[in-house]
């Protein structure tokens, strides 16, 4: 099935939708940090969608954004796309079973993109890493720096990530 995608900009319009879980990874995760396919999917979604709803510097809760995809029949589906724990995924209400369709045909949309330019950098917290990441040239990039002991208390306190 064909779907059209829209970004819902206004947030307490997405709330309405209800809850929201992961459906199914946008790439097959890979634990450790950013891979390539974390770094293009976010570029991914740039190039398709423009801006985030939100940006962290926090990489296990990088970014989101709320999408409303439209089957050829006109049914109407609200979905998320957003980079969490397990990386780049796309959500929704998992109660409802049409969405699973409708996500799976969003992560191979995204999937079949090309990218948009960006640099990111934020902390990978379950490593006490600094990241740098992003797209240049259509080449994916990232540099890690590990934090010192005070490095990581400052930010584990002051940034809440």
């Amino acid at each position: 099935m064909n779907y059209t995608y829209i970004v819902i900009s206004d947030k307490n319009e997405y709330i309405k939708w209800g809850p929201d879980a992961k459906i199914c990874s946008i790439y097959d995760p890979i634990s450790g940090g950013p891979g390539e396919n974390d770094i293009l999917a976010f570029g991914q979604l740039k190039k398709l969608f423009g801006e985030p709803a939100y940006i962290t510097e926090n990489l296990e809760n990088q970014y989101q954004y709320y999408i409303s995809a439209t089957d050829e029949n006109g049914k109407v589906y609200h979905l998320s796309a957003y980079c969490g724990p397990s990386g780049p995924a796309i959500g929704g209400n998992v109660t409802d079973k049409a969405l699973f369709d409708a996500a799976k045909a969003l992560a191979a949309y995204v999937r079949a993109s090309d990218t948009a330019d960006y640099d990111y950098s934020g902390y990978y917290p379950d490593a006490d890493l600094k990241i740098n990441c992003g797209i240049k040239d259509g080449k994916a990039y990232c540099t890690t720096k590990k934090l010192s002991f005070l490095e990581s208390v400052i930010i584990h306190i002051f940034k809440r990530i």
